[in-house]
């Protein structure tokens, strides 16, 4: 049956990669956008709430750490982006679908152009939280979260589970979106192979990519009739992590290049048997789905 999807974001390069994904259902029928001040002014503003939340110090870690990846991690964090992009010839551009700019999607307009699209199902990556006003708009509003509930909440949840060396949860998840932050239930968990010496961004991208497989199988399996079970309900929730700061990124990359230096020191025997060729393992994927 035929299912409307209107997917809530904001505008970056990831966003666009999950539009061609959905749009390749044909379900899509709208895009709005949260746009936030950006450059200077969005720093500013942002560095303002997290000094009332943590303190300046922590503050100005957070902040550093946002330069340093602008300055030096640019190059890397597009070259994985253009990993995961679908060519054009197998996701085409989305069709000229309804599209909207808010600087909140919480805001009355907004709201009324969301309203206009009669969305079945909204798909929500990479906005700030939303009001029950907004989510309740469809009949079932879900996010695409780049890190494993319940364990790992918040911002930046693929690297925090690399950085507490929890290596088995860096992946995804999709959720219903309820009152709390990334505590509605689940509908899917995937996990993607991880070690002590992969790239935080490299996991990030990897885990927004099999996010957005189980975003297109959520909308495949709503457009051919067929059941989504969702995870029973649960007060049992992770924590909630902030941003990760500058000194946080230089602890894990100075452990990083101390298991590289590892891996180079061992003698060549040590390789006997281990598989050095053949198709990437596939992503542990754990779905509610019936």
């Amino acid at each position: 049956m035929p299912v409307r999807v209107v997917l809530l974001t904001k505008p970056y390069p990831l966003a666009d990669v999950l539009e061609q994904r959905i749009a390749a259902t044909g379900c899509l029928v709208g895009v709005m956008h949260e746009t936030p001040p950006s450059g200077w002014p969005g720093l500013k503003r942002e560095a303002r709430r997290l000094v009332k939340r943590s303190g300046i110090v922590r503050a100005l870690d957070v902040v550093a750490y946002h330069l340093y990846q602008r300055l030096f991690r640019t190059a890397e964090l597009r070259r994985c982006i253009a990993a995961i992009a679908p060519p054009p010839a197998v996701h085409p551009p989305a069709a000229a679908v309804p599209r909207g700019w808010f600087p909140t999607l919480n805001a009355p307009d907004a709201h009324a152009a969301i309203r206009t699209l009669a969305p079945d199902l909204l798909i929500v990556h990479g906005t700030g939280i939303l009001k029950p006003d907004t989510f309740g708009l469809a009949p079932l509003a879900v996010n695409l979260h780049c890190g494993v509930l319940p364990e790992y909440r918040g911002h930046d949840s693929t690297f925090w589970a690399l950085h507490a060396g929890d290596f088995a949860r860096v992946g995804a998840s999709l959720h219903v979106i309820d009152a709390g932050v990334d505590t509605g239930r689940l509908i899917a968990v995937a996990c993607v192979p991880c070690g002590p010496r992969d790239s935080d961004l490299q996991a990030w991208i990897s885990a927004f990519a099999v996010g957005a497989d189980l975003a297109v199988e959520l909308v495949e399996r709503l457009r051919d009739g067929l059941p989504v079970k969702l995870q029973s309900p649960t007060d049992q929730h992770g924590k909630h992590y902030g941003r990760k700061g500058l000194t946080d990124y230089v602890a894990f990359a100075w452990r990083r290049r101390r298991a590289a230096s590892r891996r180079l020191r061992e003698p060549s025997s040590s390789y006997a048997g281990r598989r050095v060729a053949g198709p990437a393992p596939r992503p542990a994927r754990h779905s509610t789905r019936g």
